[in-house]
């Protein structure tokens, strides 16, 4: 358990010096500015782990008050560094790219251009701040929504006759917890008895936490 508890807390810590790295040191930023998002990135990486240890140290509904803060965050981080991760790819290969034309042809002058090195990184942290902060309203709103239904039919050429047209609804990820409550709950139970399923099966990651929370 503590090889495990060093182990993810190590991984938080390394995300968010990366974004940290990439969207305030990069970038260039001058204080009070940095300072600013230097605190608000340090804040955002303790606020994982204290959310996730104070749920099971502190009353359930003690921590629902101020989780969904760090929740959100939690997937908008995997965001942020996959659109950060992306870019670095780009400047990889851009670099590359220049080395092996630095002799032959003029662009590479352009291509390995300090000042224009800049200001793409500077491009580039405000596209990834703005695509992530795109993804994650559109799915914070979607997730308000019923859960999307994919029908697909499925033929199988031993079936018996009488399971002819039998009917399965899978479910799964619907994370219960914190941030979904009881009510999310009953609008899936809903929508899955609307279905009308001869059988339900729910293949996990149904609860955030305790069974008694």
């Amino acid at each position: 358990m503590y090889i495990f508890l060093i182990f993810f807390l190590g991984i938080i810590a390394a995300i968010h010096f990366y974004i940290w790295r990439r969207l305030v040191l990069n970038t260039q930023l001058k204080s009070p500015l940095k300072t600013i998002a230097t605190l608000t990135i340090v804040a955002l990486a303790i606020s994982i782990p204290a959310t996730m240890f104070l749920s099971r140290a502190v009353p359930f509904e003690t921590v629902k008050t101020f989780a969904t803060a760090p929740l959100i965050w939690m997937g908008s981080m995997l965001l942020t560094v996959t659109f950060l991760g992306l870019t670095d790819l780009f400047f990889l290969m851009r670099h590359l790219i220049g080395k092996a034309t630095q002799s032959k042809s003029p662009i590479s002058d352009t291509l390995l251009d300090p000042g224009r090195r800049d200001s793409l990184r500077k491009i580039a942290a405000a596209g990834t701040l703005g695509m992530t902060g795109t993804l994650t309203t559109a799915s914070f709103i979607r997730v308000q929504t019923d859960a999307t239904v994919i029908s697909q039919q499925i033929f199988l050429s031993k079936l018996p006759p009488s399971l002819n047209g039998l009917r399965i609804v899978q479910i799964s990820d619907i994370h219960i917890g914190l941030t979904l409550d009881g009510a999310f709950l009953s609008r899936i139970v809903d929508q899955v008895n609307r279905l009308n399923p001869d059988i339900i099966a729910i293949t996990g990651d149904l609860i955030d936490g305790s069974v008694s929370q």
